[in-house]
């Protein structure tokens, strides 16, 4: 008698864990073959670079899942090699080299920040919410680290004054609110690149008494 389970049964605060560890081994063997797989819980990335060497990667990846028990999803799974994929959210195109942001999340980081821009005085829940919405759009997002410092900046002085409690209130300084404004005017046409070219100067300084 064959069993097949469907989930695991300690629920979602470790079941992610446990399932990432269990297939380390696998993921192991295929990058000793000299493949380029990435996992993500149950989501995969598989690279090569070309297409011969993309096909001989899902190969090698589809056997090693399915040895120990593992059933791939041929509808949601791409098992032709392709240069455009949308994977964890984020279209990645090797044509162009560029990480691209979906509509939907464009869409919803805009709509978060102008909410959050047209209150007088937020909840700092309210704030942390769109805070890290953001900083999870980073990968799609060219300069998306350099405006959202002032943000957790004044949540975390608000924070302090009000001693950990995110039901509280509080307020903007102008710096926050133009972070707000970039990131509701770049979002429609942000995306981010793979690759860089070579430094033509590196400038280094010692670090600033300033902070």
């Amino acid at each position: 008698m064959v069993h097949q389970y469907t989930c695991l049964p300690n629920g979602l605060f470790s079941a992610p864990c446990i399932f990432t560890k269990v297939l380390k081994p696998v993921y192991a063997s295929l990058h000793s073959l000299g493949h380029l797989d990435l996992g993500y819980i149950d989501d995969s990335y598989l690279q090569g670079d070309n297409a011969k060497k993309c096909s001989s990667n899902i190969r090698a990846t589809a056997f090693l899942f399915n040895c120990p028990g593992f059933h791939l999803q041929p509808t949601k799974s791409v098992i032709i090699p392709t240069q455009t994929l949308t994977f964890l959210g984020f279209r990645l195109d090797s044509f162009s080299m560029t990480v691209v942001q979906m509509e939907e999340k464009i869409l919803q980081i805009v709509e978060a920040c102008k909410r959050l821009q047209n209150m007088t005085k937020p909840l700092m829940s309210e704030v942390a919410e769109v805070i890290g919405l953001v900083v999870s759009n980073f990968a799609g997002v060219q300069f998306g680290p350099l405006h959202y410092c002032f943000l957790e900046r004044d949540k975390t002085h608000a924070l302090i004054t009000h001693k950990g409690d995110y039901k509280s209130h509080m307020t903007f300084t102008s710096s926050s609110v133009a972070e707000l404004t970039w990131w509701i005017e770049n979002m429609p046409h942000s995306s981010r690149y793979f690759t860089h070219p070579t430094s033509c100067m590196i400038i280094q300084t010692d670090a600033s008494t300033l902070g």
